[in-house]
């Protein structure tokens, strides 16, 4: 540090030497030029001189320096070489410590000592309070011999008394197997008794046993169906197997070979009978008729059933009796449903539940399916949706909104309803075919009308929607329903008709049943002696009440309508509104007595109108009207009193 001192000294003041020695040669002065720069030149030899003398002695430093480092740097390798000495050894003693602590005791190893907490816990505290780890070792190793000692002779004693219990389970085992000769024999001699209390437990068991042979949707059927009857009654079931499927499109020949019957399908394709009809000239027709054929038959095998089935007779305290019949479609995962010797009984059970479409979930992972989504008409059973509640088979459709599942017993006594429904409905129809008169109503609903009647029902017939008086009619259909059914796609198909008809029509007009009135009156005041009626009669008859639809002579709306034609036709059609109005509208009040005979009352109440509106109930009952006519309508008054035995208006 202090020769960097002195070299910057000597340096400063070699500069400050040659700054005077240019100021000196930038002066006038030539004398006193020429001394100062004699003296300048001899201070410069001399800073000159110290400068050399002190950077020699810098080298000379520099010198000393490089051998110490040299000197430092032998000392440091001597100990890194020592360092690694002693890493060696220590690594070396730690693989010396490492194997003697993973000396393996094979021997010891071998016999399986209780934990040493276990042993401190169950031993004597002579052997246990040891604190040598060889003499505790030898401790356990001891106690072990003595366990294993008394062990054995435990086992010992165990086999004698595992002998004895052979020989007891033999002699039980014998007595088990003569258990079911015995129950038999108890069987045979309880059969007349349990045939007198209605319990016949034999064929019960009769039926669990074909049970497990049942696929898992029938088997729910069959398990929900006998616990509603086990609780409430009422309920028989029944498991039978069939051999062929007659009811799946299948039919036998003489030879008594399967033939199988097309589906409807190929019935209503022109192209495909036109193809089957030639006879196969070329491989190529042949090779179209192969694949015809072939896919007429996938298309059978989708709906070929299961052959075990499931029937379930339902019977209620009223005395209603009915059979249904539940099978499965394998290929399609669908239970269908028949009620026997009840033909579209079971349909809308629940709203729009017609059992026409397949679910949409299984159409969609079916080949057939994809083209047709219609279930065919030809099967028996159908796939209604609360059947595959009933089966545990629920399918999601997102297109839909969600509804609640039924339960068993809402679908039972729905079902009981519906059967006594239509035969409450089939009674009535027997004796409006026979027009009585006046039309018979229950006996409690006798003070809603007038006791005589002058319409009379003259005509009383079903009809179909094909025919005439029912063709130029627009059936309208009632308020308040549910909307449309759903449409179906069909791709790569043609439209058929019958398809068109089932999906552009309504659910709620599913199943209905046409029926045509006519009734003759006095004619007075202008109106038609001759007033006939279409009654549209739904399948959840009496829920939905019936509607009635009023004709003129002419069968048709239009020329009631047609005011320049005929000036009395405006009238007479606004009072046949009002009169449709009263018969439809207010159904709900006819219901008094018994609701099954809402038919009957609804005509009854027409019928009633029908006097009402051409004056004859003033001269057949002397009743008074007080204002025949009110309102800006000039509405006939049409409801009955029955407390005063007067009409009213509404």
């Amino acid at each position: 540090m202090k020769m960097k001192t002195e070299m910057e000294s000597v340096c400063g003041s070699i500069r400050d030497c040659a700054a005077k020695v240019v100021n000196t040669k930038l002066s006038n002065k030539e004398e006193e030029k020429n001394k100062i720069l004699k003296t300048l030149g001899k201070d410069l030899a001399f800073y000159l001189t110290e400068l050399r003398r002190l950077s020699r002695d810098s080298f000379m430093v520099q010198d000393d320096f490089r051998e110490e480092i040299e000197k430092m740097k032998s000392k440091v390798e001597n100990e890194h070489l020592q360092l690694q000495n002693l890493l060696y050894e220590k690594a070396y003693l730690l693989r010396e410590i490492h194997r003697c602590r993973a000396f393996d005791l094979t021997e010891t190893k071998k016999i399986e000592l209780i934990s040493l907490q276990e042993f401190k816990n169950k031993a004597e505290v002579s052997l246990s309070e040891e604190t040598d780890p060889h003499a505790l070792q030898m401790n356990r190793l001891s106690y072990e011999l003595q366990q294993r000692k008394q062990l054995l002779d435990d086992l010992k004693l165990k086999k004698v008394e595992k002998v004895k219990v052979q020989e007891s389970t033999a002699n039980q085992k014998s007595f088990i197997g003569e258990i079911p000769s015995k129950l038999d024999a108890v069987e045979k001699a309880t059969q007349g008794l349990q045939e007198y209390f209605g319990s016949n437990i034999s064929k019960r068991m009769q039926r669990h046993q074909l049970c497990r042979q049942l696929p898992t949707p029938l088997y729910v059927i069959y398990s929900q169906l006998e616990a509603y009857g086990d609780a409430f009654g009422g309920v028989t079931m029944k498991v039978e197997e069939t051999t062929a499927d007659i009811d799946n499109g299948s039919k036998e020949d003489d030879n008594g070979k399967s033939k199988k019957r097309p589906m409807d399908s190929d019935l209503k394709s022109p192209s495909k009978r036109k193809k089957r009809s030639k006879r196969s000239v070329s491989p190529a027709a042949h090779d179209e008729d192969t694949e015809e054929e072939e896919e007429a038959e996938q298309q059978l095998d989708v709906y070929k059933a299961h052959p075990h089935t499931v029937r379930a007779r339902l019977r209620s305290k009223q005395g209603v009796d009915v059979m249904l019949r539940f099978e499965l479609l394998e290929a399609l995962d669908v239970v269908t449903v028949t009620a026997e010797a009840h033909q579209a009984l079971l349909a809308n059970l629940f709203p729009n539940d017609t059992g026409v479409f397949l679910p949409r979930t299984v159409a969609k992972y079916t080949e057939t399916q994809e083209r047709n989504t219609i279930f065919p008409s030809h099967l028996k059973g159908r796939p209604y949706k609360w059947a595959q509640w009933l089966a545990g088979l629920t399918y999601l459709d997102p297109s839909m909104p969600n509804h609640s599942q039924p339960s068993t017993r809402e679908i039972v006594e729905n079902v009981l309803t519906r059967v006594r429904a239509q035969e409450a409905l089939s009674a009535q129809l027997e004796v409006l075919g026979k027009c009585p008169h006046p039309v018979d109503v229950h006996v409690k609903a006798k003070v809603l009308f007038p006791q005589t009647a002058v319409a009379k029902l003259v005509k009383w017939e079903e009809v179909t929607e094909n025919e005439n008086a029912v063709a130029f009619l627009k059936l309208s259909r009632p308020r308040c329903l549910a909307p449309v059914m759903h449409m179906h796609s069909q791709p790569n198909t043609q439209k058929k008709e019958d398809n068109q008809d089932k999906s552009s029509r309504s659910w709620s007009d599913f199943g209905r049943r046409l029926f045509r009135g006519e009734f003759e009156t006095s004619g007075k005041a202008g109106y038609p002696k001759t007033i006939q009626v279409v009654v549209q009669v739904f399948v959840d008859y009496p829920a939905r009440a019936p509607y009635f639809t009023l004709l003129t002579e002419s069968n048709s709306v239009a020329n009631i309508n047609d005011s320049k034609a005929n000036p009395n036709y405006s009238v007479a059609s606004q009072e046949f509104r009002t009169i449709q109005a009263e018969v439809n509208a207010y159904a709900n009040e006819l219901r008094a007595g018994d609701p099954l005979n809402l038919l009957s009352h609804q005509l009854r109440r027409l019928q009633m109108c029908l006097d009402v509106l051409t004056g004859d109930i003033e001269k057949s009952s002397q009743q008074s009207f007080g204002r025949t006519k009110r309102g800006r309508d000039r509405k006939l008054a049409f409801v009955f009193d029955p407390i005063s035995q007067k009409f009213r208006h509404r």
